[in-house]
């Protein structure tokens, strides 16, 4: 798979901090909720660096424009699906720029994600993960592959 590497940029743009454009979550410790508040938001948040296994979806069905959130507490591996699929880009670790290795985490618990893909300075990840809630986009303060 090639990808088109977008840096990070040194200016985080301005955004409401305290927006929510997610609309739906899957992961185990989330409760279904009818709109998602910031104790969700904060629920997600303090999982990123302990370890988590979830989705944030733009769309209130679950079903299009999400982000997925991958952490063992070491490997924290993001991925932005957007368009069904058709515009997706993952954190990028240029540490591993050009390893083949994997990380011991699995997007959709079955396919490896090579480190490469993942961050392992978990405080960035957590950011780029409170930006997208807030947002609905990638976080420009880290590296992203973007799927050609």
């Amino acid at each position: 798979m090639e990808y088109e590497i977008l840096e990070k940029c040194a200016e985080i743009p301005a955004y409401a901090a305290a927006a929510i454009k997610v609309r739906h979550i899957e992961a185990g410790f989330v409760g279904e909720a009818a709109e998602i508040s910031e104790k969700e938001v904060m629920a997600v948040l303090e999982r990123v660096g302990k370890g988590i296994e979830a989705y944030l979806f733009l769309d209130p069905d679950g079903e299009e424009s999400f982000l997925e959130v991958l952490s063992d507490g070491k490997w924290l591996a993001l991925g932005c699906s957007y368009d069904f699929g058709q515009e997706n880009y993952y954190s990028y670790n240029p540490d591993y720029a050009d390893s083949r290795e994997y990380t011991p985490l699995k997007s959709g618990g079955q396919s490896p994600i090579e480190k490469r893909l993942a961050l392992t300075d978990l405080e960035a990840g957590r950011k780029a993960v409170e930006y997208f809630f807030r947002t609905g986009k990638p976080y420009p303060g880290i590296q992203w592959a973007k799927q050609d």
